[in-house]
């Protein structure tokens, strides 16, 4: 199965709050505890993570970690899209003690991280040739994983062109209509193939498309208000309430995480 791979950062987390929530539904994170455990909530339910295994959250609707009472939690994470997406929406444990490739790929990336950032440690797209590294790293994992553990992708052509095109052109007054019309389908079909594979309309994935945008050109420096115009907001305020409702913040305290 072919398989396109964006990363969008990687990192080394030493967690400090009990909760914390992050809200990017078109994110796939592989999360590996280092120390401590923490409790992942999704539609199916609470699950322990733990250390000594590696964990695929596909796709999560919303990602919920609880940290255990007095406990320090410090993880690696590579957070990432595929297009095709991935299917489904749960958290896949991968042994990393039995499975040799994922544990050296891991190795490797913790590795690449320490080196290139070891004050954050946390890689961001301008790191280019960490990034580089990184990102060559998790596509030859993804490969693997297809194989060895059965990840899915979503195979519809009409999706995979619709995501290509909604990339294409997130920075533009983009309707559901405009999409539809590219596919040369039905509006109402559309909507019923992203909710039936993507778990979302296809605005809400517009809406998506464009915070992540957001979010690199804010940590690069650019102010709000150009951030807002240059992905798609007609208003700053627009652009505010759509960041706040998909990230639970403001922009501002997003830039300043950073």
């Amino acid at each position: 199965m072919r398989c396109k791979v964006v990363l969008l950062m990687a990192g080394i987390c030493d967690g400090t709050m009990q909760m914390w929530r992050e809200s990017l539904h078109r994110c796939n994170r592989i999360h590996m505890p280092l120390e401590g455990r923490a409790f992942y909530d999704d539609t199916g339910g609470a699950k322990l993570l733990d250390t000594g295994e590696a964990y695929l959250l596909v796709n999560s609707f919303a990602r919920n970690f609880t940290l255990l009472p007095d406990s320090r939690y410090y993880h690696l994470f590579l957070d990432f899209q595929t297009v095709p997406p991935l299917a489904g929406s749960e958290v896949r444990a991968l042994d990393v003690e039995r499975d040799g490739v994922a544990r050296a790929l891991l190795a490797a990336v913790d590795a690449i991280i320490r080196e290139n950032d070891p004050e954050r440690c946390r890689i961001l797209p301008e790191h280019t040739e960490a990034f580089a590294q990184i990102g060559g790293i998790l596509e030859v994992l993804m490969r693997h994983l297809q194989v060895r553990h059965s990840i899915r992708m979503v195979e519809n052509q009409k999706i995979e062109y619709a995501i290509k095109y909604i990339e294409a052109h997130y920075a533009e007054p983009l309707r559901n209509e405009d999409i539809a019309a590219q596919l040369h389908i039905d509006t109402k079909y559309l909507i019923r193939l992203f909710r039936r594979y993507m778990d979302m309309p296809p605005y809400q994935y517009l809406s998506q498309c464009r915070i992540e945008h957001a979010l690199t050109e804010l940590r690069s420096g650019k102010s709000v208000a150009d951030t807002a115009y240059s992905c798609g907001y007609q208003s700053e305020n627009a652009f505010r309430i759509a960041f706040k409702r998909i990230m639970g913040c403001a922009p501002i305290t997003m830039i300043k995480k950073y």
